[in-house]
């Protein structure tokens, strides 16, 4: 291999270590990025459930209220928005998913008494 062939792949071989790293950052800040969550409230047997879309996907679907024992529904649309809109604040500050008692308590929803 001549010096001249050396030269040629050493500027290559530089060239694209410098458009990978350029192209890297801007990688990095979609993944942290933040999800795009909505909240689908629907109509179940006797009252109201939701559903979580993330960044336009299925995610969660509830139809009954979380949190409590047994197999109650959300009497309200209003009601089943508030607790989906509490739900997907969690997931997009990826905080665990979950509600409890207390809180349903808290955002004065009772419809599981």
């Amino acid at each position: 291999m001549t010096k001249r062939n050396k030269i040629i792949i050493g500027v290559g071989a530089a060239l694209i270590c410098l458009i990978g790293l350029c192209w890297l950052p801007g990688k990095e800040s979609d993944d942290n990025r933040q999800p795009v969550a909505q909240v689908a409230p629907f109509e179940v047997d006797g009252g109201w459930g939701y559903k979580i879309i993330l960044d336009g996907q299925p995610f969660i679907y509830q139809n009954i209220i979380p949190g409590v024992p047994g197999k109650h529904v959300f009497k309200t649309r209003e009601n089943a928005v508030k607790v989906g809109q509490r739900v997907a604040e969690k997931i997009v500050h990826n905080e665990m998913p979950s509600i409890s008692r207390e809180e349903l308590l808290a955002m004065h929803i009772t419809d599981f008494q």
